[in-house]
């Protein structure tokens, strides 16, 4: 279940709760019962408070992570890739976000034909530029201004794969990359939302 759905559920079931509790809360003040009035707010006013408090720590986790993950291009393609950067490829670029139930990585680096083959051959198959295009253009709108600025992935490059599930751990997740050999240039993009 996505985590936001989890909060979500957590705190309507502390509103629902919170419907016939809160009258019975004011008939026990009228009573000058204080202490059971507030204990029988306690638990729907906890959860409720829990969820928010939760999901705003999650929320500043992930983007303490996203912060540290961009900073660090290297292990951002050693996470991305499930292996460190080989001799000869150097991360040019990088932007990793996440938020809750969604997550993108941007990279632009140099490297040879057979990284490009051993990044290929995990859920990647190779498809035309027209292709690509249409899958890339869907989600080039996400990306911050700053990194359109150097991620044109299409413009120069001679080659193009799609993977369609390219991160398991996410309910929709969808990785381009395209590699120019002249250049020695990649660019990948993924995203993945549960």
């Amino acid at each position: 279940m996505p985590i936001t759905a989890l909060f979500s559920c957590c705190a309507l079931f502390g509103v629902l709760l919170l419907i016939p509790l809160a009258p019975a809360s004011v008939t026990l003040l009228l009573m000058k019962k204080k202490r059971a009035a507030l204990a029988a707010l306690c638990v729907p006013v906890g959860m409720i408070a829990l969820s928010v408090l939760v999901t705003v720590l999650v929320f500043a986790a992930a983007q303490r992570h996203s912060r540290i993950m961009s900073g660090d291009p290297q292990r951002l393609f050693e996470v991305t890739f499930g292996f460190s950067t080989p001799p000869g490829t150097s991360v040019v670029e990088a932007h990793h976000e996440s938020i809750m139930d969604y997550g993108t990585t941007v990279l632009r680096f140099r490297t040879t034909q057979e990284v490009i083959n051993l990044i290929a051959s995990h859920n990647f198959a190779r498809i035309d530029k027209e292709t690509f295009l249409r899958a890339y253009q869907s989600n080039d709108h996400n990306l911050p201004d700053d990194v359109r600025s150097w991620f044109l992935p299409a413009g120069e490059a001679d080659q193009f794969y799609l993977a369609t599930e390219f991160d398991t751990s996410f309910g929709t997740s969808e990785a381009a990359l395209c590699y120019c050999e002249m250049t020695q240039t990649a660019y990948f993009h993924w995203v993945g939302v549960d």
